[in-house]
């Protein structure tokens, strides 16, 4: 059978229009793919990472706020010292809590441990130890 130039374009055109549905169902399935992965990093992973980051920056100034702690001599400026280090504590256990409620499936539960078991032997050797000895004025034991 022969086709005229009329029912090559009609053809052709057909075979077209088929393969632009084809690649736009496939496109439209692929982009739902990526919306759900993006939503589980969203969720999951970010939420993680933006507590980790947060908890990193709040150890930081406690340490600073020690050390400031110990460099002083005024009383009063070592009880302000000790209520930031005290709301900065609760900041960091808020980023944990945040942290765990972010991890959905378990799989950086024994990271989180870790980190509290760290947490709670730091702020017992700095209550006990570094805090002590500076509120006592005794600076070098302090450091």
């Amino acid at each position: 059978m022969r086709l005229n130039l009329r029912n090559k374009l009609l053809l052709s055109f057909a075979a077209v229009l088929v393969l632009t549905v084809v690649v736009g169902w496939v496109g439209i399935s692929q982009a739902d793919v990526i919306h759900r992965d993006a939503k589980a990093i969203a969720e999951d992973s970010l939420a993680g990472a933006l507590a980790i980051s947060a908890i990193a920056q709040d150890t930081m100034l406690v340490r600073a706020n020690a050390l400031a702690h110990n460099l002083s001599d005024d009383t009063a400026k070592k009880a302000q010292i000790e209520q930031e280090i005290a709301a900065i504590d609760a900041r960091v256990d808020e980023s944990i809590q945040a942290w765990r409620s972010s991890d959905l499936d378990g799989s950086e539960a024994a990271a989180i441990q870790a980190l509290v078991q760290a947490w709670e032997f730091y702020k017992e050797g700095r209550d006990t130890l570094t805090l002590a000895a500076s509120r006592a004025g005794k600076t070098a034991e302090a450091a």
